[in-house]
Parts: C-alpha cells; sequence; structure tokens
C-alpha cells in the first residue's frame, strides 16, 4: 500500500513540475551561414534571457536578417509566443514573422525606416511564466543602388583590402590592428579576424591604410600593408605608424588565415629622404607638430605590387607637389605622388619579423588629378592600374581614374594627365560614384572611397570600391554619434560598392545623352566626320542629330538605338596630308542598377533610366533582375556574381 501511494504521489510530483516548467526561449547556436561554411552572417549570442545587436540597411537584398532570419527553439511547449517592435516608426510588428520550421523557429525583420528598434521575443505559458530574447536593431539609410552595394559589419574605418577569391576579401581598418575576412557577396559580420598589433612591434594602431596581393614571392599568399607613415592629426610624432608589413595566407577561402611574416621601419625615413632629394622639402610635411592631412602634409594610403613584382608603388594622399627640382609653394602643389620602391618585396621577403634593408625609390610618378591626392592604386590584369582620388582633408566627391601603367622617361618631369601623349589616364564615369558619400555626424558629406579591389574579363573592368565611414552618423542619432565610436561592434559597418567599366571603344552612353567621338587631339587644318552604315564611308553634315561634323569632336544628340553599329572617323588634313581618327563603333549599351527593385521593365532600374530594346547591350555588374514580361536584346554580359530570373512564361530573347 505503501509503494502504490509513493507511485501514485511521484506521478502527480512530475505532472505538477511538468504543468509549472517555465518556457525557454534560446538563440540557437547554429545560425544561417555563408554558404559552404560553418560561418554565420550574424553575431548573435546563444542561449535564453539574451540580447543580440544586429545591424540592417534599409532595401539591402542580402541583409541576413531579412533573407535569411534569425534562429530560435523553444522548449515545455509555451501556451502564447509574442513578438513586439519598441519602435513601430522603424519597425512596424507587421514587419515581423516568427515562423516554425522543422522544430527551428525564424525571426524575420525588415524594418522601414532609419534609426534604433529592439525585437522582443516572449513564451509564455498558461501559469504565467515566460522566456524572454532581444535583439537590439539598428538600421541605417538605403543605397543609392542597393543591388550594387554590400554591408560588412563589425568595422566601420576600412582604408585597404585586397581580395583572395571571387568570394572573400582580407581588409584593414585605420583605428585597430585588427585584419579582417570579409564575404565580397553577402552582406553580413567578418568571418576571421586577427589582431597583429604585438606581431609587428606595435604599442598602439599602426593606422593602416593599404594593401596588395604580392607578385614575386609565396605567389598569391602574400598581401602586404603600409601605415600611413605620417603624424597624428594633432601634428603628433606617431612611430607605430611606420609600419609596411607581410602577411602570408594560410588555407583557402573561407578558411583562410594570416600570419605576420615580416615587418619594416625603414620607410618613412627613406620617403622623407627622397622627397628631400626631390626639392620637395618632405623633412618639414613630416615635421613633429604638421598635421598630415594638409596639402604640404605627409601621409601615404596607397600601396599596390606592380606586375613584375619586386617593385611596389605606394601613393600619397599628402603632399601635393609641383615638378621634380621645383621648390613647392602654395601655388604650384598641383601633382599627386607614386613613389616607386624597386626592391620593396625583396626587403619584405626577408627573414623576419623585423627586416632591415633599407628601402630604393626611383624616380617619382606624378600625376594631374586636378589637385586630389591618392586614396588607393590597385593594378588590374596585366599592367591597368586604378587610382581613387579624393581631397587630402577629406570628405568631397570621389573620382576614379584608369590608368595604363606607362610613364614618359623622366617621369618627375613629365606629369601624366588625360591628355598625355605618352601615357593614357581616364578620369572614369562610374554611375552612381557620387552616391557614396553619407552624412557624417559633423553634417558634412564623407564616407570616402580609401580602398578598392578589382578584375579583368576581357575588356570589362569589375570595380569593388570600399568607403572608410567611421565617422558617419549611419542610425540618425541624436548626439552625432560617429560609426567608430559606436558601443556595440555589430552597429559599425563599411560599405563595398560594385562598378563596371567598359574599356571597348564603343560608345557607352545612353541614348538620350550627348554622345561624342573624338579625334584624338590630332592637330589639323581641317575636320571631316565621316559615317558608315555599312556600305562605305560618307561625309556628315550638321543636322538634328549630328553636331561639329566639322571640327575635332562630333557630337550625336538624341540618336535612336536603331544607329547601333554605325561607324564614325574623322578624316584630318593636316598641311595637304589626309590621316584618319580611330574608328569609333556606335553602340547603346543598358547598365543595371536595380536602384528601385529587382524589375526589369521599370526604367528607373537601369542606368539610363531608359528600357534596354533589340539594339541594346545589356550590362550586369550586381544584383538579380527578374523579367516579368517579354523581352528581346542585342546582347548580355554578366558579372560572374550576378544572374537574370525569367519567371515562367515569358522569354528574354538575346540576339548576339
Amino acid at each position: 500500500m505503501k509503494k502504490s501511494f509513493f507511485l501514485f504521489f511521484s506521478f502527480l510530483l512530475i505532472s505538477a513540475i511538468a504543468f509549472s516548467a517555465s518556457p525557454v526561449l534560446s538563440a540557437s547556436a547554429t545560425q544561417p551561414v555563408y554558404p559552404g561554411t560553418s560561418k554565420p552572417y550574424l553575431n548573435i549570442t546563444s542561449g535564453s534571457g539574451k540580447t543580440s545587436y544586429v545591424s540592417s540597411s534599409l532595401n539591402d537584398p542580402t541583409d541576413p536578417a531579412v533573407v535569411y532570419g534569425i534562429y530560435f527553439t523553444i522548449t515545455n511547449s509555451p501556451t502564447s509566443i509574442t513578438f513586439t517592435s519598441n519602435k513601430t516608426s522603424v519597425l512596424p510588428n507587421a514587419n515581423i514573422s516568427f515562423v516554425e520550421s522543422g522544430g527551428v523557429y525564424i525571426l524575420k525583420i525588415t524594418p522601414i525606416a532609419v534609426g534604433y528598434a529592439t525585437v522582443s521575443i516572449v513564451a509564455t505559458n498558461g501559469d504565467g511564466s515566460s522566456s524572454t530574447y532581444k535583439v537590439a536593431y539598428a538600421v541605417s539609410a538605403s543605397s543609392a543602388y542597393p543591388y550594387n552595394t554590400i554591408w560588412s559589419a563589425n568595422m566601420a574605418d576600412a582604408s585597404g583590402a585586397t581580395s583572395i577569391d571571387d568570394n572573400y576579401m582580407f581588409a584593414c581598418d585605420d583605428e585597430t590592428n585588427i585584419l579582417r575576412l570579409y564575404s565580397r557577396k553577402n552582406s553580413g559580420i567578418d568571418l576571421y579576424n586577427v589582431n597583429i598589433q604585438s606581431a609587428v612591434g606595435a604599442s598602439e594602431e599602426c593606422d593602416l591604410e593599404g594593401s596588395s596581393l604580392n607578385v614575386k614571392y609565396n605567389t598569391e599568399k602574400r598581401i602586404y600593408w603600409v601605415g600611413s607613415l605620417g603624424n597624428s592629426k594633432s601634428g603628433n610624432l606617431k612611430p607605430n605608424r611606420d609600419r609596411v608589413i607581410a602577411t602570408d595566407v594560410s588555407g583557402t577561402g573561407a578558411n583562410s588565415v594570416l600570419s605576420v611574416r615580416s615587418y619594416s621601419t625603414k620607410f618613412r625615413a627613406a620617403l622623407i629622404t627622397w622627397g628631400q632629394s626631390q626639392n620637395w622639402n618632405f623633412s618639414a610635411s613630416a615635421a613633429e607638430g604638421k598635421i598630415p592631412k594638409l596639402l604640404d602634409g605627409f601621409n601615404v594610403e596607397g600601396l599596390t605590387v606592380t606586375h613584375g613584382g619586386d617593385t611596389g608603388y605606394i601613393g600619397f594622399r599628402a603632399p601635393c607637389v609641383p615638378i621634380k627640382g621645383t621648390a613647392p609653394t602654395a601655388s604650384n602643389r598641383k601633382y599627386a605622388i607614386v613613389a616607386p620602391v624597386t626592391n620593396f618585396e625583396t626587403i619584405m621577403n626577408a627573414t623576419g619579423p623585423l627586416v632591415t634593408g633599407t628601402p630604393s625609390i626611383s624616380e617619382p610618378i606624378l600625376f594631374d588629378l586636378d589637385g586630389f591626392g591618392i586614396r588607393s592604386i590597385e593594378r588590374v590584369g596585366t599592367n591597368l592600374y586604378l587610382i581613387v582620388a579624393g581631397l587630402f582633408t577629406g570628405g568631397g566627391t570621389p573620382v576614379v581614374y584608369l590608368w595604363d601603367g606607362k610613364t614618359h622617361a623622366t617621369p618627375g618631369t613629365n606629369p601624366i594627365t588625360i591628355t598625355s601623349s605618352f601615357s593614357k589616364l581616364t578620369k572614369l564615369n562610374l554611375p552612381g560614384l557620387d552616391q557614396l558619400a553619407q552624412v557624417s555626424a559633423n553634417g558634412d558629406a564623407d564616407g570616402h572611397p580609401e580602398a578598392l579591389v578589382a578584375e579583368q574579363v576581357g575588356e570589362i573592368i569589375y570595380i569593388h570600391l570600399i568607403c572608410d565611414n567611421g565617422t558617419v552618423n549611419y542610425y540618425a542619432d541624436a548626439d552625432g554619434t560617429e560609426a567608430k565610436g559606436l558601443s556595440n561592434l555589430p552597429y559599425r559597418k563599411f560599405r563595398y560598392d560594385n562598378f563596371v567599366y567598359d574599356q571597348t571603344n564603343y560608345t557607352t552612353n545612353c541614348p538620350n545623352n550627348i554622345i561624342k567621338f573624338s579625334a584624338n587631339n590630332t592637330p589639323g587644318n581641317t575636320y571631316q566626320w565621316q559615317i558608315n552604315t555599312g556600305n562605305g564611308y560618307t561625309d556628315l553634315s550638321n543636322s538634328s542629330i549630328y553636331a561639329g561634323t566639322t571640327t575635332d569632336t562630333l557630337r550625336l544628340i538624341n540618336a535612336p538605338t536603331s544607329m547601333t553599329g554605325y561607324l564614325y572617323r574623322c578624316e584630318i588634313t593636316n598641311g595637304g596630308t589626309v590621316t584618319y581618327s580611330n574608328e569609333n563603333t556606335l553602340r547603346f549599351k543598358a547598365y543595371w542598377v536595380g536602384g528601385i527593385s529587382n524589375a526589369w521593365e521599370i526604367s528607373g532600374n537601369w542606368g539610363c533610366g531608359i528600357l534596354p530594346d533589340q539594339n541594346t547591350d545589356v550590362i550586369i555588374n550586381a544584383g538579380m533582375p527578374v523579367l516579368s514580361s517579354n523581352a528581346t536584346i542585342r546582347s548580355v554580359s554578366a558579372n560572374p556574381y550576378t544572374s537574370v530570373k525569367i519567371n515562367s512564361s515569358y522569354k528574354l530573347t538575346i540576339l548576339h
């Protein structure tokens, strides 16, 4: 009798415990991960009763919290689950979903405005016991072209980057000595990071500003990094910034890690001596008390290794200088500087960690960048170089140049300009480039590109610009908090924007723009533009479409796309000698920008604001346009990272 009672009492006790046990709502230790990896997009604190911090950008098509969500588990069968936003003007409750799938609850969040909102998820039992988890969400403004922008979190002051493959890159910032591995295709946190401070003998930040993949040693498995080599913003000497560093890459893809091979503290002194020898008074520019970000300051930001290897090009943000041998004045500081260090890789390949080789620096290469300095320089392909130019003070509208790598025999006295006969320097028209600047905490437009990675596929160059967004007030904080000062690391982020440049001798302008063909600055007594529509060349006359038919520049005004494929050349007569300009092929190209949505049929999603037709070559640099109609185009060229989705029952006809 006692035994039976005991068993019965135990059953009642166990039942009472089961009935009154509190539910347990927990963020899962397993969260959505980057493709093909075990590494999560977001930094989610697992367990119950916690708070995780997540950043988002409006309209970001790769926003992990929108696309994949955050995973939770719930035990002890709650009778109700609620999820609410504490600021519905930023995140309405209707834009929160919490759906169970296969035993996992998935939280997805789609914000509508800039600011902060905290989502509280509460699981409650019938007796009132409950379990809560919070997601503190910070929302920044949309990119002008969301399908071209990736937002990389846990770091705001991106200042240098080098890609290791199509999917991943290593990046540095100028506020810490931490190097981070990021996805090049998806928004989210870094997949790996390492603090190299002690390995390079530093006691504070090295102000890392540029990086480059190696060429000569440990091929494509070494990344070089350069500090600013300058003073602090108040002019104090900063020996820790006198660092050039070599790191070796182990592993591949998402499993890549870095280790310091060597570092040098010889470059600042060598460059100052070199600048003195050019009569540019670098000693004064780098002297204690001198602010680095002045026209006559001293501040390095660009680094790339040349195609043949060993030589490293070091680009100066400041100073700008006159030609070699001319003493600088307030009015003649016109040219940006590249210093070619001819034994760069040899120095850095010596047995480390601290190497002692003296940099050997050859003739300066000068560029006329309209008074701007060099914020980044990157070799692309064999001998081409991309240069990001910017104000020595910071801010301003960014400019990107493409240089063919050629120099004059005496480059220090023959600066490279956009009209140089010995070298080609092209100022690129990249749609959306002027949209990269965002509002800083002080109200200025800031967020200038400071790094880039690029690939060349045939005549197409894919350009990926990386911005230092450290001073941006992302979340409209009333106190003007800068991104780099945010206490929650996941709220800090920088932007990675995709652009495309077509080098072919085609006109890529929009049909509703003025299209120009040039006689290549060839001098002549007379000029006569000619056209070939398929039956040989004939002379042109001015009309409603053509202007300047007898000048060195032909203009086409509102040319219809039906003229695609027409050939143009200029007959140049000079002293009785007749020559012809290069032949120009008229093509109309529509660049996908996805500025409004992913709908092919919306003209605002195309760079020209005009839908492509059967005479148009389509270029898709980033994003995934979705076709929901029948369409015909001349051709299509897509970045390897993009695609086109054609909904059922519709057809895309490609003529070439």
